[in-house]
């Protein structure tokens, strides 16, 4: 069994919400540094295997939220590994801590594309030396769906920036959350606390593009749906698991 990769980080002025405690919507961020992180031990990072014509995407990935968001200047601990590995799919799981607690937990799922074909590469030789650690923090790792069987309650029209993108000049995947969390009106999110979300990746996005994000709901489900306005493609979706309270909670 191979060894989990740890970082600690330390919650940053920028990251935290109207309490001073950390946005439940940048653990996807220590997540993928992270994550990138572990490639850099082992000389796969994106700028490694561009080398060789291919490129990581990630597909999707599932947060779970278990306890209290962080105070701003804390440090927080990520726990990550390759939990299966197939001829094309790569699936990543970690925990996050804080005070030994664990706060989030999560998994992913990534491709190995090759650039010219933009078709995936069997990763087993290629990501032999990180070793697999078959743990899963679900229990299993299961396929993406969502209902599209709600209302339209919110929606607000985006256009990418010089901010969102990254160095493959696409608009990181962080982003496609952010735009998404702010659709909804911030005096609706105050009465909201996330405690999940499933994403996943569909299309890529780049400078100027524009972005419809519409939120829908029933009793039963709430999700996201992004679209690219310049051909009307769905570039991706969110389904969240979001309960009522009455504390603030604008993450």
């Amino acid at each position: 069994m191979a060894e989990k990769f740890e970082k600690i980080h330390t919650v940053r002025l920028h990251e935290i919400d109207e309490q001073n405690n950390l946005k439940k919507i940048e653990i996807s961020r220590y997540f993928q540094e992270t994550f990138a992180l572990y490639c850099k031990k082992y000389d796969v990072t994106a700028y490694d295997i561009l080398k060789q014509n291919l490129m990581w995407v990630l597909a999707d990935m599932y947060i779970e939220f278990t306890s209290d968001m962080p105070f701003w200047g804390e440090d927080i601990k990520v726990e990550i590994w390759i939990s299966e590995l197939t001829k094309l799919k790569i699936y990543a799981d970690f925990k996050i801590f804080y005070n030994g607690i664990e706060i989030a937990k999560g998994d992913s799922l990534w491709f190995i594309l090759d650039i010219a074909t933009r078709r995936p590469i069997n990763p087993t030789e290629l990501l032999k030396p990180m070793g697999v650690t078959p743990e899963y923090v679900f229990g299993s790792h299961e396929k993406f769906n969502i209902e599209e069987d709600g209302e339209l309650k919110f929606s607000k029209i985006y256009k990418v920036g010089y901010s969102e993108l990254d160095f493959n000049h696409h608009m990181n995947n962080i982003s496609y959350a952010m735009i998404a969390v702010n659709t909804i009106p911030h005096e609706v999110l105050k009465s909201l606390t996330l405690k999940a979300y499933k994403i996943k990746f569909i299309k890529e996005c780049f400078l100027d593009d524009e972005i419809s994000s519409e939120f829908y709901e029933n009793e039963n489900n709430s999700y996201f749906i992004l679209k690219r306005l310049s051909d009307n493609e769905t570039v991706c979706k969110i389904k969240t698991e979001i309960v009522k309270s009455k504390t603030l909670c604008p993450n």
